[in-house]
């Protein structure tokens, strides 16, 4: 059975403990399982090469490297894809999954850090246990499968950056800060 074929995204550190290594064994499992999708990787890092020979190695022509990006190759790379992929081991709340969110993709990611703390599952994004690659890879699998859900995690996660996470919330929490603070 073919599946449409969807574009997947992960921006950061090509570290291990990002996840990247996880994401490309999920990659391959997918794939051997008939599952049809590109993967985009933007970023550097330590693990560069070992990915870049992980990738040869196993043949994965869906995966490409590239690199680190400016802002505007990056905004016409969120808009190019449709699901961000983001499996880090460690995190605080990451602006690239706000980011993400903001130009319409759909997240899937782990719940490192203080992400679910701020991401509901299921309705924001679906999210994982760090570490925990067949929840991720089922995850991963359900939203590529499912358009139906792929949209609705999108337009949720879309409006989530817009209402918690845009400049004109923030600029007012700032100023409700100052005023605290000079009003003491």
């Amino acid at each position: 059975k073919k599946i449409i074929s969807h574009k997947l995204l992960f921006v950061g550190w090509l570290e291990k403990t990002k996840g990247v290594f996880d994401l490309l064994k999920i990659s391959n499992n997918l794939h051997s399982n008939g599952i049809d999708f590109n993967l985009t990787l933007v970023g550097g890092g330590n693990a560069e090469n070992p990915i870049k020979s992980y990738i040869k190695n196993n043949n994965l022509k869906n995966v490409k490297l590239l690199g680190w990006l400016n802002s505007n190759e990056l905004t016409k790379v969120f808009k190019n894809h449709d699901v961000f992929v983001f499996p880090s081991w460690y995190e605080g709340m990451p602006n690239v999954l706000i980011e993400a969110m903001a130009s319409g993709l759909a997240v899937i990611s782990s719940s490192a850090g203080v992400i679910s703390d701020n991401l509901n599952d299921g309705k924001h994004a679906l999210l994982s246990q760090p570490r925990d690659n067949k929840i991720f890879q089922q995850n991963l699998e359900k939203i590529i499968t499912n358009h139906k859900l792929l949209r609705k995690i999108a337009i949720n996660g879309h409006y989530l950056a817009k209402l918690k996470f845009s400049s004109k919330k923030g600029m007012y929490e700032l100023k409700c800060i100052i005023n605290e603070l000079i009003l003491r």
